[in-house]
């Protein structure tokens, strides 16, 4: 998904994209692959839609989003280090 969306950079690939996010995070742990996929292709397109996504999971509320997908929504940013995120700890690592 994330290099087909990724190399199109189809806009209108956002909101479909975000609303399985969205779906799946719930039901996707531990490792939320193909949620992780999804942020990336979101990343790919690089809209303001697609960004403003991104951004409201790296800052939401973590009762909302789980650890892991805040952590890959703000690596796809490049805001991880900015929000003080630590890796480890939001990737369930030591």
């Amino acid at each position: 998904m994330r290099r087909l969306l990724g190399e199109l950079r189809a806009p209108e690939g956002v909101e479909p994209v975000a609303a399985l996010v969205r779906e799946r995070k719930s039901t996707d742990g531990p490792y939320f692959t193909f949620c992780v996929k999804a942020l990336q292709s979101l990343g790919e397109i690089g809209t303001s839609e697609a960004v403003g996504f991104l951004r409201g999971i790296a800052t939401g509320d973590p009762a909302v989003w789980p650890d892991p997908l805040r952590w890959h929504a703000a690596e796809e940013l490049g805001i991880e280090d900015e929000l003080g995120f630590d890796e480890d700890r939001m990737l369930g690592g030591s």
